[in-house]
Order: structure tokens, then C-alpha cells, then sequence
């Protein structure tokens, strides 16, 4: 349900309210306004699928890198690169 109240008529209910309760509104005014600049922040520093994803022709150029490295002997053993990947273990 959208309801609209002009901002004048929203003005009369908040005036005659206590300084305690005023002060509740403002916060909760503030949380929200933070909450929503915040959302909008993330969204604008969110990538573009483009962005973010490889295409199919990246993909397929890094197969066939790795299997030009592995045909000319560029690899080396597989716990070396798993020592790297978790140097605690």
C-alpha cells in the first residue's frame, strides 16, 4: 500500500511532540539515511558482470597457456603449490 502524506502535514504531527521523542525520530531518521547511503555506496562500487567475469575466449586462452607450459615442462609438483597455497601446514 503507497501512502503519501505531504511533508507539511508530517511537520504538524512532529511539533507538538516531546524534545524525547523528537530526538528518537532524528535517530532513527539518521539510521536510515546512513542505511541507505551505505546501500547506495556498495551499489555503486559493484562491478558489471564484464567486470567481474572472465569471457569464454579468457578462458579458453588460459587452458591453452597452461597446456603450452605443461608440453614445454613449465610445472612443477603439486605439493610445492599446495605448501605455497597453505604455507601452516
Amino acid at each position: 500500500m503507497d501512502t503519501r502524506i505531504p511533508i507539511e502535514s508530517i511537520w504538524q504531527m512532529i511539533q507538538p511532540m516531546s524534545l524525547k521523542n523528537k530526538q528518537w525520530l532524528k535517530d532513527k531518521l539518521s539510521e536510515s539515511i546512513e542505511f541507505e547511503l551505505h546501500v547506495k555506496h556498495v551499489k555503486d562500487e559493484v562491478a558489471t558482470p564484464s567486470e567481474t567475469y572472465l569471457s569464454d575466449k579468457q578462458i579458453l586462452d588460459g587452458i591453452e597457456a597452461g597446456i603450452c607450459d605443461i608440453k614445454a615442462g613449465r610445472t612443477r609438483p603439486i605439493n610445492d603449490f599446495l605448501n605455497e597455497l597453505n604455507p601452516e601446514k
